[in-house]
């Protein structure tokens, strides 16, 4: 029953600064452990970003490059052999 007896004297301020500074590490590794889930969530919407920028980037090279009009399909009026005429346009 040694522990009981032992005994460790020093004052109310080294006391006082023991527990500030044992609260203050338990308070710093409480807050590491909550940002962790924030830099996670973080790190992945900047991958994402990467990604949709990366797509993005595709899509305006395919779309940049020069496309060949469509034929433009144009109706002629037929032309009666009546009277051998053309038809008046």
């Amino acid at each position: 029953m040694w522990l009981l007896t032992y005994s460790w004297k020093s004052s109310a301020g080294v006391l006082a600064l023991l527990v500030a500074a044992v609260a203050f590490l338990l308070g710093a590794f409480c807050l590491w452990t909550a940002e962790f889930k924030q830099r996670r969530r973080a790190r992945k919407a900047e991958q994402h970003v990467k990604e949709l920028e990366a797509q993005l980037a595709q899509v305006q090279a395919v779309s940049s490059q020069p496309v060949a009009p469509a034929p433009v399909a144009v109706a002629v009026p037929p032309v009666s052999p009546a009277n051998g005429a053309e038809p008046h346009v």
